[in-house]
């Protein structure tokens, strides 16, 4: 594997433009001194999500009712990224929308 970029010093640190799996290696004085595999991925997806009805009556909805939820979700990539989500209905709807 030729390397994309190469760094020196007590930090080094490298960019990756796009997502996949990289073999890492540090070759020191002519000997390998560390090898690791990493996996780069596009976008992490949310380590919490939650939904949840607003009231009991959303619990059990009735024909024609509309049912309200709370939706909740934690990004491991932090809180100012846009986060899009869709909810399938079960009953051929679905719902995409985005917050921030």
């Amino acid at each position: 594997m030729t390397p994309a970029a190469c760094a020196t010093g007590d930090a080094p640190s490298h960019t990756f433009t796009d997502p996949g799996t990289y073999v890492v290696k540090v070759v020191a004085d002519g000997a390998l001194a560390y090898e690791n595999t990493i996996t780069v991925r596009g976008n992490w997806a949310p380590e919490f999500v939650s939904m949840s009805p607003q009231t009991t009556a959303d619990d059990h909805p009735r024909v024609d009712s509309p049912a309200a939820f709370y939706i909740g979700a934690t990004d491991p990539e932090g809180p100012d990224g846009l986060m899009t989500y869709t909810i399938k209905w079960g009953d051929g709807d679905t719902d995409t929308r985005a917050w921030v």
